[in-house]
C-alpha cells in the first residue's frame, strides 16, 4: 500500500477546486429551477386562458353569422366536404341558407371573411374575421362601402377590384365565388364532388399537358427515382410527375414537355401547403412556366419569376420542378 500525505498547501488546492466546482455547478442547478418553474407557469396560464380565447372566438363567429345571415337560426356546422378555401360552413335550423368562413390570400396574408348565402343563393352579408393588408391601401377593399357591393350578388365575376388594391380584391372574390359554390352544393343536398385520387388527378394533368393525346403509359424514371416520365406511343409529348419541396412539405406537380423542349403546361397533383396553396392553382402564374426550355428557363428572364405574394418557397418549389422536368427531358433526347 502507498501512503500519500498533503501538505497543507495541497489541501488548500483541493478545497478551492471543490468550492469552484460547487460554484460552477450552483447557477446551473438555479436556471433549470427557474426554467422548470417558469414553463409549469406558462402550461397553467395557457390552460387557463385557451377555453377563454376559444370561447370569444366562437363567440365572435355566432356574432358574425347572426349578421351576415340575419334569418338564420340554429347554425349547425356542415361536416361534409368543403370547397377549396371555405375552412368551415354552417346550415340553418330553419333552412334560410348557409353560412361560410373564407380564408384566400391578399397582398399581406391570408383574408379571412364569414359570408352569408341565403336561400336564394345570393350573398346575404359579409364580415371581414381576420386581415394583415396595408391600411389605407389593400384595406380599402375591405371596407363597408366596398363590401356592400357584393349584397344579393350570385356571382362575384361581376364585381370590378378596388383601384390599388387588386390583391385583396381578388382575395375577397374568390372569397364570394367560393361561398356561393358551397352553398349551392349544400342546398341540393351536400353533394359536393368528392376528392380525386392520386392517379386520376395525374391522368387528367397528363392529358391536359401533352394536348391530342387519348392515353398513356410510363415510359421512363429519372436515374435518382424521383421523376417519372409519361407519354403515348407516337411520343407526341412527354409529362413528368416531379417532386420538390415547399414550405410544408413535399409538392407533386405534372410538367408537360413538348419535342422541341419546350414546357407546355404544369398541374399540381398534390401538396400540404397552406397559404401557399394559391400558387399551385393560379393559372397566371403557372402560365410563366409555359414555353421555357433548358436554355431559357436559365437566362436573366428565366431565373426571375413573379412569385405569388405570401407564397414564395412554393413559387420557388413549382420552379424546381419545372427545371428538374427540363433536365430529364435533356437526358432522354441523347
Amino acid at each position: 500500500m502507498r501512503l500519500v500525505f498533503l501538505s497543507s498547501q495541497n489541501i488548500k488546492v483541493v478545497k478551492k477546486m471543490e468550492k469552484s466546482k460547487q460554484s460552477f455547478i450552483t447557477p446551473i442547478v438555479v436556471l433549470v429551477v427557474i426554467c422548470f418553474v417558469a414553463s409549469a407557469v406558462l402550461a397553467g396560464v395557457f390552460k387557463i386562458t385557451d377555453p377563454i380565447i376559444q370561447t370569444r372566438a366562437q363567440e365572435a363567429a355566432n356574432k358574425a353569422m347572426a349578421e351576415v345571415l340575419p334569418e338564420g337560426r340554429e347554425f349547425k356546422e356542415f361536416e361534409g366536404t368543403l370547397e377549396s378555401g371555405v375552412t368551415a360552413a354552417y346550415t340553418t335550423g330553419n333552412e334560410a341558407g348557409t353560412v361560410c368562413s373564407t380564408s384566400f390570400n391578399g397582398f399581406g396574408g391570408a383574408v379571412k371573411l364569414m359570408i352569408g348565402v341565403n336561400a336564394e343563393g345570393k350573398v346575404s352579408g359579409i364580415q371581414v374575421m381576420e386581415q394583415s393588408e396595408t391600411p389605407g391601401v389593400g384595406s380599402n377593399a375591405l371596407t363597408p362601402e366596398y363590401l356592400a357591393q357584393f349584397k344579393d350578388v350570385d356571382s362575384a365575376d361581376g364585381i370590378d377590384a378596388y383601384s390599388g388594391a387588386t390583391f385583396t380584391s381578388k382575395a375577397v372574390k374568390r372569397g364570394v365565388n367560393a361561398a356561393l359554390a358551397m352553398a349551392s352544393a349544400i342546398q341540393s343536398g351536400g353533394a359536393v364532388t368528392p376528392e380525386k385520387s392520386e392517379h386520376d388527378r395525374i391522368t387528367d394533368a397528363v392529358l391536359k399537358v401533352i394536348p391530342g393525346i387519348t392515353g398513356y403509359s410510363e415510359v421512363a424514371v429519372s436515374a435518382d427515382g424521383q421523376t417519372t416520365v409519361f407519354s403515348d406511343m407516337d411520343r407526341t409529348g412527354y409529362a413528368m410527375l416531379t417532386t420538390a419541396k415547399g414550405h410544408h412539405g413535399d409538392i407533386k406537380m405534372i410538367v408537360g414537355v413538348d419535342k422541341a423542349g419546350k414546357v407546355t403546361g404544369v398541374v399540381n397533383i398534390s401538396s400540404e401547403e397552406t397559404i401557399g396553396a394559391d400558387a399551385l392553382k393560379d393559372e397566371a402564374f403557372l402560365n410563366q412556366f409555359v414555353g421555357w426550355t433548358a436554355a431559357s428557363a436559365e437566362s436573366a428572364e428565366g431565373k426571375v419569376i413573379d412569385a405569388v405574394s405570401g407564397a414564395t418557397d412554393t413559387s420557388n418549389a413549382v420552379r424546381e420542378c419545372v427545371l428538374t422536368a427540363l433536365t430529364v427531358f435533356g437526358g432522354l433526347s441523347k
